[in-house]
């Protein structure tokens, strides 16, 4: 803002905190304003820098490879291993890792390599030279020249410049790239697998995703497990599709509804409180039923997705923004410092979230729809979330 012909930066997030703190007395005046956000964001769905509120997670920094991805891998754990006196250690099961590692790490600094336990295969370390390589004269995999190559041709030999120590001989796996949701196409084709073979048919990965598209898009009479690897103090799980089948029909909305990839998560509504209120409320799956159609009308996906909502913050309201008027002046009296994120979020941004949690159910159902309809808005480099249109839902 302008003072005196002078520029001053606000700091909007703490402005709008003042304003709503003024209004804890002023009852009349606080049941007009809360319809509005309050905040430059919806703040149960965005944090303060308008980004989407996520799940706790463990915070990776990611580097796209132009070629080499082992070896990107190997310098930028020499390059972290210079800036820290921590133990670093690389998580893989490519072999090539393992080479790497002991041909370019310094030998002033020590990196260890941990190969996860898959399987009946024992959990290694890369000091365990001899379980990765053999002296047995073996072919390598040619460099990959373009995403399109299917198979790694075994017929190719590629000496490996190392006097006494050959790669082991790989197993042929086929390779499908997948156009945009990689995890759906794990799970599809594990399903295809399934149907072909009387063998027991296992998806290996740690992303929540795969477990959720399991247990969704598995049919009821195939069981597919999924092992998610131990890796450092995380133990081994295996999940089974009919293990799961109890929350086949709505695990995707559950997933998506309370934050995803491409959907916000509600700030502190986790997603086993609203597992458990699809379990045992079935006014909850008749609503979450309307985001698995794809005919599904706007007007109901807004009126459900608010229905949900409300049940999540365990009103009897008709409305959120009446719920936010209960909610304002528990939330105030409270706590001193008052938090915006506290609050339902407005009728406005629901819809919105509503829509985006509709556009990811359909992709993971393999319905492509339009995501400028769904609560996305086109720029010219990206799609980023709309946060609200609507201000007022009394």
């Amino acid at each position: 803002m302008e003072v005196d012909n002078e520029k001053v930066p606000v700091n909007t997030a703490l402005l709008f905190q003042k304003i709503a703190a003024s209004l804890v007395n002023e009852k009349e005046s606080m049941k007009d304003a809360i319809a509005y956000e309050l905040s430059p964001y919806p703040m149960a769905l965005f944090n303060d820098s308008g980004i989407m509120q996520e799940k706790n997670r463990h915070e990776f920094s990611v580097i796209q490879a132009p070629e080499d991805a082992d070896r990107m891998i190997i310098t930028t754990a020499c390059d972290i291993a210079k800036e820290t006196s921590k133990r670093v250690v690389v998580v893989g099961t490519d072999v090539d890792l393992a080479v790497l590692l002991i041909a370019l790490t310094p030998e002033e600094r020590t990196i260890d390599m941990l190969k996860p336990k898959i399987l009946k295969q024992p959990e290694q370390t890369a000091s365990a030279l001899r379980n990765l390589l053999s002296e047995t004269p073996a072919r390598c995999r040619p460099p990959a020249r373009a995403p399109s190559l299917a198979r790694a041709s075994p017929r190719l030999p590629s000496p490996l410049p190392l006097p006494h120590l050959c790669l082991k001989n790989r197993h042929e796996f086929s390779v499908i790239q997948a156009p945009e949701d990689a995890d759906r196409m794990i799970i599809t084709t594990a399903c295809d697998i399934a149907k072909e073979t009387s063998k027991r048919v296992v998806v290996v990965g740690t992303d929540v995703d795969l477990a959720v598209l399991l247990i969704a898009l598995t049919p009821e009479e195939r069981t597919i497990d999924m092992l998610k690897p131990k890796i450092l103090k995380q133990p081994e799980q295996v999940i089974s599709s009919r293990g799961n089948i109890m929350f086949k029909k709505f695990i995707l909305f559950a997933h998506a509804f309370s934050g995803c990839d491409t959907v916000s998560s509600v700030f502190q509504k986790g997603k086993g409180r609203l597992l458990q209120l699809l379990e045992d409320d079935l006014e909850a799956q008749k609503l979450a039923e309307i985001f698995y159609k794809k005919d599904s009308l706007l007007k109901d996906i807004e009126k459900a997705g608010e229905k949900i909502m409300l049940k999540l913050y365990k009103s009897q309201h008709s409305s959120l923004n009446k719920c936010r008027v209960d909610r304002f002046s528990v939330v105030a009296t409270k706590s001193s410092a008052f938090n915006l994120a506290l609050l339902p979020p407005t009728s406005g941004a629901t819809y919105q979230h509503s829509l985006r949690t509709f556009l990811q159910v359909q992709l993971w159902l393999g319905n492509n729809l339009n995501p400028e309809t769904y609560g996305w808005k086109k720029t010219e480099t990206m799609f980023l979330p709309v946060r609200t249109q609507a201000l007022f839902g009394f």
